[in-house]
């Protein structure tokens, strides 16, 4: 795979676990 490509996946998964634990804490 391309470096480019798993930078883009490592970066999807870095906003995906900030935006649920963003959510996590507005819930409680």
């Amino acid at each position: 795979m391309d470096v480019a490509i798993l930078a883009t996946i490592a970066a999807g998964l870095v906003v995906l676990i900030v935006l649920l634990t963003f959510l996590t804490r507005q819930k409680s």
